[in-house]
């Protein structure tokens, strides 16, 4: 049902991709805009009990109204859920600069305009996390998994059918409008 897109090897040349549709260097975020907040619980052990990580996520959407997504490699917390993309803003950069980096890093693509959607603040049993989230609007080159990730280009209602991360499930429900969203942390 949902494509799922081997991640590409550090070590191998080939590269496996997560096609947006039509190739094209430039891409520009056309229809709905996803309007949902998502949590991206991230462990870090280095910082104090009590202090909020600090992370960033980008909702891209390509031309036919998908959504992409990743799944949590085995090994990490959460391994096996799908989240959105993005991560751990480093305490030198701007939440717009992490963005940029982390999508670079992890998705292989160079954001060229990107607007702030919502920020939250979500407690997990292990960390409090402060999430922003913003919506990228256009980027460049195509979007390849170079964290060794699984990815999947999924219309929103398919993400119902995903393990999502649990935190993230109430608010897909909420733009779905499918059930009464449970309340979330």
């Amino acid at each position: 049902r949902l494509p799922r897109i081997p991640a590409s090897s550090r070590r191998s040349a080939e590269i496996s991709r997560a096609p947006a549709g039509p190739a094209r260097n430039t891409s520009t975020v056309t229809g709905a805009w996803i309007e949902w907040v998502l949590i991206v619980p991230t462990l870090d052990d280095s910082k104090p009990a009590g202090a909020v990580l600090q992370v960033v996520a980008g909702l891209i959407q390509d031309q036919h109204g998908r959504v992409l997504v990743g799944q949590r490699q085995p090994g990490t917390h959460m391994a096996g859920y799908w989240e959105f993309p993005g991560g751990k803003r480093r305490c030198d950069e701007s939440p717009r600069q992490a963005l940029d980096r982390e999508l670079s890093e992890e998705l292989g693509i160079r954001v060229l305009s990107a607007a702030f959607l919502t920020a939250l603040t979500h407690t997990y049993p292990e960390r409090r996390v402060r999430l922003e989230v913003w919506r990228v609007e256009r980027y460049e080159g195509d979007p390849v998994s170079r964290e060794d990730q699984l990815l999947s280009w999924s219309y929103p209602e398919e993400l119902l059918d995903l393990p999502i991360l649990p935190a993230d499930e109430p608010f897909v429900r909420k733009f779905l409008g499918v059930g009464r969203p449970s309340e979330a942390g």
